[in-house]
């Protein structure tokens, strides 16, 4: 167990495993982080670090714009248009989240054709 164990408790497991307990329990953070992965192209981490952050607080509009970039590039298109949507109905005017709901929307669109 490392000292850090000993002090704070056992840490979650996943990306955010690295984090300080004070960056685990911030959601800004934790977007942030998110929004890092996301450049990195480090996806998967991304979404994780993007949901722990939504639940601890989930009114983000950001959290759930970086949650559906991060799912459209895993593949989860269902999920990522009920997260980019969440993001548009929490802020109408997020040109990036509607530009990319619009292009995810359309796709599914075709494949269900």
């Amino acid at each position: 167990m490392s000292t850090h164990e000993r002090v704070t408790g056992p840490m979650r497991s996943g990306p955010i495993n690295a984090l300080s307990r004070s960056t685990q329990d911030s959601p800004d953070a934790l977007i942030g982080m998110a929004r890092v992965r996301l450049a990195q192209r480090r996806n998967e981490e991304a979404s994780e670090l993007a949901l722990n952050g939504l639940g601890l607080q989930h009114f983000n509009a950001l959290g759930h714009h970086v949650l559906g970039r991060a799912l459209v590039r895993v593949g989860h298109w269902n999920r990522a248009v009920l997260a980019l949507r969440t993001a548009l109905s929490m802020a109408p005017a997020m040109s990036q989240a509607r530009r990319l709901w619009g292009a995810v929307y359309a796709r599914n669109a075709k494949a269900t054709a």
